[in-house]
């Protein structure tokens, strides 16, 4: 039921922020958005003032819910719920600027109040992001990533491969899309597949087209028997891990494990040799996925072409516009035509994607902008 409910709230915010007006003109640090939300208290005793002052701490904090439910995906908000509520929440009255109560009604015990409340987006975002709770892998670009490690104990292959678990799971919980195993396991025995595990670029790169996904991790895993003398009776396991990760689109790679060691100790091979895998893979994962993250969010881009741009003054000013926009670090005007009123521009992204530039770029309203196309990461625009 919780899960359900912070899935709605994430699912409305997303709605209601790509759908207010943005003011484009303020600093990052200082944007604010205007939230609508509805509430219902309860009227304990037949006090009524009492009742509104519920709903308004209550519809305040729903409107800064909202926001934070755009930059924090809903799993870290399960996970992280005290931290949030501790760190975000108990501070909604400094992040609401003013608000006002756009209607109120009494239904026998039940108050029903409609708020709007101005939220500073800005103080939020930030606080947020020194908690470590933004979204960021997840949005840029929204990868699709497959995780496929073969895997072998003292030579043998296991059904189901702990190093390619743990790895997946570090990105499933840093908000990723991943390939679920079972999709993966249709594909493990392909010659293409063995090929790609065993570092084979051009296989990885075949594989991943054929699965629609952004990137692939490949790699291979092994565990073997190291000793059990001197142990107390329990047993000691080496494992060793190689891994590549490979952008599909350019068949680039983006990071390697050239060649990873670790120990793990139990009382049955079997668990020992599960342990060596299971540290050594997670030690990897912790480096892995900040690192894509990292490497993704240096990279992100979104290219603008737009229309009917008339002069260089006009130029500017959009490009104004487009720097002062959430999750923007940085933009490059390519070319510019005045004799066609054409411009081009690279943005540059902290975090977001084209459809969400898009989104902003049509709701500036100093400067009426119509979205004419959006794919992948090009947005064609006309100014209107």
């Amino acid at each position: 039921m919780q899960i359900r409910k912070i899935m709605a709230m994430v699912l409305t915010g997303i709605f209601i922020i790509e759908s207010i007006n943005l003011l484009c003109a303020q600093p990052v640090e200082g944007k604010t958005e205007s939230v609508d939300v509805e509430v219902e208290v309860p009227i304990l005793n037949d006090d009524i003032y009492a009742a509104r002052e519920r709903a308004l701490m209550l519809g305040q904090r729903r409107a800064v819910e909202l926001v934070v439910g755009v930059f924090v995906n809903a799993a870290t908000l399960v996970g992280k719920a005290q931290l949030v509520d501790n760190q975000i929440y108990s501070k909604t009255n400094g992040y609401v600027k003013k608000y006002e109560v756009l209607s109120e009604q009494r239904e026998g015990d039940t108050l029903k109040m409609k708020l709007r409340a101005l939220v500073k987006v800005g103080d939020v975002n930030k606080d947020l992001d020194a908690l470590g709770l933004m979204i960021k892998g997840a949005t840029i670009g929204n990868p699709r990533i497959m995780v496929l490690i073969s895997e072998f104990i003292d030579g043998t292959e296991p059904p189901i491969s702990t190093t390619e678990t743990e790895i997946a799971q570090k990105f499933m919980d840093s908000g990723y899309r991943v390939v679920e195993q079972a999709e993966v396991k249709k594909i493990r025995a392909l010659p293409e597949t063995k090929a790609a595990m065993e570092g084979d670029v051009e296989a990885a790169t075949k594989i991943g087209r054929d699965m629609k996904v952004d990137i692939i991790v490949v790699g291979r895993a092994s565990s073997n028997f190291n000793t059990d003398q001197g142990l107390g009776g329990f047993v000691s396991y080496r494992a060793t891990l190689t891994a590549k990760v490979i952008k599909i689109d350019s068949s680039e790679v983006l990071w390697t494990v050239p060649n990873r060691q670790g120990s793990g100790v139990d009382l049955t091979r079997e668990n020992a040799a599960r342990t060596a895998l299971s540290k050594i893979s997670k030690a990897v994962s912790e480096e892995m996925v900040p690192a894509i993250t990292k490497i993704l969010n240096e990279r992100a881009q979104a290219q603008l072409t737009i229309s009917n741009i008339t002069d260089w003054n006009k130029l500017a000013e959009l490009n104004k516009y487009i720097q002062s926009m959430q999750g923007v670090s940085g933009t490059y005007i390519r070319s510019y035509e005045t004799e066609t009123g054409i411009a081009s521009i690279d943005i540059n992204l902290r975090y977001g994607n084209a459809q969400q530039i898009a989104s902003y770029l049509a709701n500036i309203k100093k400067f009426p902008i119509e979205v004419t196309a959006v794919s992948g990461n090009v947005i064609q625009a006309r100014a209107k």
